[in-house]
């Protein structure tokens, strides 16, 4: 690291993205700030020609780009070995401040850092704040671009934990959540883990300014999930011990918010064995009862509903396609 000590340090984890990385290190090396900063740019042992192109902008722009270059492919690892790397590595900055970018996003705004830190400088009461992003759909169907209509104002934790309206690569937050956040051997989701600890620790801000990019891909994270749909059982499973972890360790946000996702996705979880696992139904069904009683059959009426009408509208559209 250099002598001077950065004000803010970029997390930045890439793995196969030669097609995108180009974009994300230009969008950190072209910030104007009063202030240093660094971009740790962790890549995960790809396969392709990304971290040869990290080590170019190493060698060119030595102050701020600062690589960690893996053997082993660190993300398919138990317990989160990728996670607390990061941690460490940018602990050892010695950053009052985190920002977040993936290696197939970008920034687009040369000011965007200088504008959250001047806010988080000026507020000490905020722990976090992060802005509307534009998204951009690359080969696969269009998703409800929540995180590019996001406005000025707080944001509560009912808001940030059950709706998709932060985009990672808008956060900017302070050091101290990543150094304090819990870890749960049943967390499946880490970011919106990351938020709630930021709510735990101080209020959110939302911007509406587009100062950034999502790049949506076949490959990537949020796609994979939305062609699963989340339906399949061993997913919904996973989704119900995520909220139940997050219930357990978040003591100080409402425990209403996580009852609802829990509720939510039991009740899909009842729906899906019915269609393809029934031998499962009575004990899902059983033990949700006996957890939140009469409560449960309301969400799962209106997980029904909901489902019947996919499956209805996905009928008509298919009988359209055939007659057209």
């Amino acid at each position: 690291m250099s002598a001077t000590v950065p004000l803010v340090a970029i997390r930045c984890i890439a793995y196969n993205q030669e097609a995108y990385i180009r974009d994300t290190l230009d969008g950190f090396v072209k910030q104007k700030t009063t202030f240093p900063f660094v971009a740790i740019v962790h890549d995960d042992a790809s396969t392709d020609n990304t971290a040869s192109i990290i080590q170019e902008y190493a060698e060119k722009y030595p102050d701020i780009i600062k690589p960690i270059f893996e053997t082993e492919n660190q993300y398919s690892k138990p317990n989160n070995p990728l996670g607390e790397i990061m941690r460490e590595a940018i602990k050892s900055t010695g950053a009052k401040y985190v920002a977040w970018c993936e290696g197939d996003d970008f920034w687009s705004y040369p000011e965007k850092l200088q504008k959250q830190v001047d806010f988080l400088n000026s507020h000490p009461d905020y722990s976090m704040c992060f802005h509307s992003s534009d998204v951009l759909n690359m080969n696969v169907d269009a998703i409800p671009q929540s995180c590019a209509k996001v406005e000025n104002r707080d944001y509560s934790a009912s808001e940030i934990l059950t709706t998709w309206i932060i985009p990672t690569n808008s956060v900017v937050m302070r050091t101290e959540v990543l150094i304090n956040r819990p870890w749960h051997k049943d967390f499946f989701v880490g970011d919106n883990v990351t938020w709630a600890t930021c709510l735990s620790m101080g209020k959110i801000r939302g911007f509406s300014d587009l100062w950034s990019v999502y790049r949506r891909h076949s490959s990537g994270w949020t796609h994979k999930n939305l062609q699963n749909k989340n339906l399949k059982i061993i997913s919904l499973e996973k989704w119900i011990k995520h909220y139940e972890a997050m219930k357990e360790s978040f003591p100080k946000i409402n425990p209403i918010i996580f009852d609802k996702m829990i509720l939510s996705y039991r009740s899909a979880l009842a729906i899906q064995s019915l269609i393809s696992d029934k031998k499962n139904l009575f004990s899902i069904v059983s033990s949700s009862y006996y957890k939140y009683g009469f409560t449960f059959f309301k969400y799962l009426f209106k997980s029904g509903l909901s489902s019947t009408k996919r499956h209805l509208k996905n009928l008509i559209s298919h009988q359209q396609g055939i007659s057209g």
